[in-house]
């Protein structure tokens, strides 16, 4: 199986081709065939290890209240 991750913070250019073995199925598990998934902003910033900022601004709203 071909993977596509990074092993630390960069920019895209750390990204890494990764051929990986099939994972094994146990009895209770279905495989299932993933052929493509979106990257988002979220995955970006992960990336480049901007999470401690993004945390930062995800907070600053404070707790949700409901009636």
């Amino acid at each position: 199986m071909k993977t596509i991750g990074f092993g630390r913070y960069g920019p895209p250019e750390v990204l890494e081709f990764r051929d990986i073995g099939m994972p094994v199925v146990r009895g209770d598990e279905v495989p299932i065939r993933v052929r493509a998934v979106p990257a988002n902003l979220l995955d970006w910033h992960f990336m480049v290890g901007a999470v401690a900022a993004l945390s930062l601004t995800a907070g600053s709203a404070g707790p949700v209240r409901r009636p």
